[in-house]
């Protein structure tokens, strides 16, 4: 059996579901550990079943408890002896980075971390798009703003600041620079864009951003709702014929 540990916030469900259905794929038993969500103050908590209709095996408490190596009881250390289990295995020692001997290691172990890496689950693409489907109506407001989206040359940017102004270990932040040169650049190659602009911080994007196109700063899809901007940032125009896809939400400078 592998146990694949969830935690943080959608995004990061996102990822960790995607390496637990590659790995689901491969083995016979996978389950997931969510009881981490039971002391996590941030974000809203395990989302994938509200917004997706996902449904996970979950671990039992004993198989949580068998499986971290953090539990030194005298049973469950004889127990893992006695099964065979190895040392569960800690991602963040190589994040962003692609492990393919993850998938030929056929031992049992507990997988933590966020899998941030498309070669985990390329393989997969297609069911990974068919699952990560939107399931919850819009409201009035969402809906009239997903019609402007798919009628139009819709270009979205998201700018995340919040907790990225304080820790330096996420990655630091885009420079204004970095958004006006890439904001130019879609106003080169795009005819008629309208930008869409998603932020935790929307006063500094109206304050800074100073884009000459047609602008649209979406604003009241917080808490419970902070999904919807996923939703509707997932709308904006795809690549196209003379409407390439520019990423613009990339955290690096």
């Amino acid at each position: 059996m592998k146990i694949v540990k969830f935690l943080g916030g959608l995004g990061n469900q996102m990822f960790q579901y995607a390496f637990y259905k590659a790995l689901l794929n491969k083995y016979k038993t996978v389950k997931a550990d969510i009881s981490g969500f039971k002391t996590y103050t941030l974000h809203n908590g395990l989302e994938l079943n509200k917004i997706f209709g996902i449904s996970l095996l979950e671990a039992t408490s004993f198989d949580i408890n068998l499986y971290n190596p953090y539990n030194r009881k005298w049973h469950i250390r004889k127990l893992r002896r006695v099964l065979g289990l190895k040392n569960a295995y800690y991602e963040e020692k190589t994040p962003f980075c692609f492990d393919k001997t993850i998938f030929e290691d056929k031992t049992s172990k507990l997988y933590w971390g966020y899998w941030q890496n498309q070669d985990y689950f390329i393989s997969i693409e297609d069911q990974i798009r068919k699952d990560f489907k939107f399931i919850l109506p819009l409201d009035s407001k969402n809906a009239q703003l997903l019609k402007e989206i798919q009628a139009s040359a819709s270009i979205s940017i998201h700018i995340r600041r919040g907790d990225y102004l304080k820790e330096e270990l996420l990655g630091g932040l885009c420079t204004l620079d970095y958004y006006r040169k890439a904001i130019e650049l879609i106003c080169n190659r795009v005819i008629d864009p309208i930008f869409f602009v998603f932020s935790d911080d929307m006063e500094w994007c109206i304050e800074n951003l100073n884009i000459t196109h047609k602008t649209i700063f979406v604003k009241g899809n917080v808490g419970a709702n902070s999904y919807v901007d996923m939703q509707l940032m997932s709308n904006c125009k795809k690549e196209e014929k003379n409407l390439p896809e520019l990423i613009l939400n990339w955290n690096q400078p």
